[in-house]
């Protein structure tokens, strides 16, 4: 069975990311959410930041500023707990990304 979800996590991934360059990314955040339904019950801390840094794209693709900087957050945790400076580096560039275009500021 675990291997079978991973599986299914992955293709959903997958088809994520091909609906996010081809159909678009509203669409798309479908299966990024079906498939960290999966993630959330393992401990692959890697995939899940993945995951949510695609979700937060597809929502600053979308103009839904608010929510995609709320999902580079959840990113931003999972590279704190994998200690990995590039991970770190790319969710708070993207952060920052979506406080431009969103033009917020933050006190």
């Amino acid at each position: 069975r675990n291997k079978l979800d991973v599986l299914l996590g992955n293709a959903y991934i997958e088809i994520g990311n091909h609906i996010s360059n081809t159909i678009g990314p509203d669409t798309s955040n479908y299966y990024f959410l079906e498939a960290l339904k999966i993630y959330d019950k393992k401990d692959d801390l890697s995939t899940k930041l993945m995951i949510f840094q695609n979700i937060g794209i597809n929502y600053g693709r979308i103009g839904k500023i608010p929510t995609a900087i709320e999902y580079f957050f959840k990113a931003l945790k999972m590279a704190d707990k994998l200690k990995d400076s590039t991970s770190t580096f790319m969710v708070k560039k993207n952060i920052g990304l979506a406080f431009i275009a969103g033009n917020l500021i933050w006190l």
